[in-house]
């Protein structure tokens, strides 16, 4: 038997609590038999309304716990008003408008499967708000064959070219989350051929296809905060002239800055790992000096070589 849509779900209790408040109580097995369900699962339909706790947009924690009660006889009743028929009939507040709003056409935006009661519900929610809200959201090409491996929980293969390189690299992984957020859209899980889960931005993929192995993901996993690039940072301490210092490669960290008595700036800056520090060492140009550590100063000059040898190759 396939599964009952929440919206006829929704309707089976509604009717049910409206009996209850009508007549004060009902017995739980009348009130089923009347709204055309079985009494276990009227019962189940209920579960999410009784003893009902949540918190708001603003944290705040809102108690419905005493509206809706099923005693041990099985007798349903309606004690402290019925919310879930006023929030039925009433508009969201404006905040909760806008939040709404935002969510329903970001997940229009990044499904494949568009749905015609979220269009209708994005008009009435556009109409609250009152006001024009663009959008400016880019959907990865790949995205749509992530989140078919992820749904699946299937294996992911790809072909994925890392920051600042020009050739890419065919990839095959268990493709155990996906989500956004740094402003970019991440696939998180395993290579098949090393253990150590990690983070795939999916603007990088390419020829992206659901792959045949199974990719179930561990019952602890925890999606992180923050990436932990500790082990990828790389501090240098350097001496330019001021129109160099904004002009420094991004991503990057000025952790110290001192403007000298010559006109020259001395900074300590930070950047991860070693593609962006040759980057760097190279964007210093001329003009520029490597204060510290010393074994920089050679890696500079190699960096300057290797680009040379690269612009004079016929």
């Amino acid at each position: 038997m396939p599964p009952v849509p929440a919206s006829v779900r929704f309707e089976i209790v509604s009717a049910a609590l409206a009996l209850a408040e009508e007549r004060r109580s009902i017995q739980i097995a009348e009130a089923a038999d009347i709204v055309g369900a079985t009494v276990e699962d009227l019962r189940t339909y209920l579960e999410p309304v009784l003893f009902l706790e949540y918190r708001d947009s603003t944290r705040q924690l809102i108690n419905r716990t005493g509206a809706f009660l099923l005693n041990e006889d099985d007798i349903l009743s309606v004690d402290g008003g019925h919310w879930l028929r006023d929030w039925d009939s009433s508009e969201p507040n404006r905040e909760s408008a806008m939040r709404l709003f935002l969510a329903a056409t970001t997940y229009q935006a990044i499904t494949d499967r568009p749905s015609m009661a979220l269009n209708s519900a994005i008009t009435k929610l556009r109409k609250l708000v009152a006001v024009e809200v663009i959008i400016p959201f880019v959907v990865p090409p790949c995205l749509y064959a992530v989140n078919a491996a992820w749904s699946a929980k299937r294996s992911l293969e790809f072909r994925y070219t890392k920051f600042k390189e020009e050739v890419g690299t065919d990839r095959v992984v268990l493709c155990w989350d996906v989500f956004y957020q740094w402003g970019a859209w991440y696939a998180f899980g395993p290579e098949l051929s090393n253990d150590t889960p990690k983070y795939w931005r999916i603007d990088r993929m390419q020829d992206a296809t659901v792959g045949p192995i199974d990719a179930n993901p561990p019952a602890d996993l925890a999606r992180a905060s923050e990436f932990d690039l500790s082990q990828m940072r790389r501090e240098i301490t350097v001496r330019v002239p001021p129109r160099i210092i904004y002009a420094l490669p991004q991503p990057h960290k000025i952790i110290e800055r001192e403007d000298e008595s010559d006109g020259r700036v001395r900074a300590r800056v930070a950047v991860d790992g070693d593609r962006q520090l040759d980057h760097l060492l190279v964007a210093l140009g001329p003009d520029g000096d490597v204060v510290s550590p010393v074994e920089y100063i050679q890696r500079r000059q190699k960096c300057a070589e290797a680009l040379l040898a690269a612009i004079t190759q016929p």
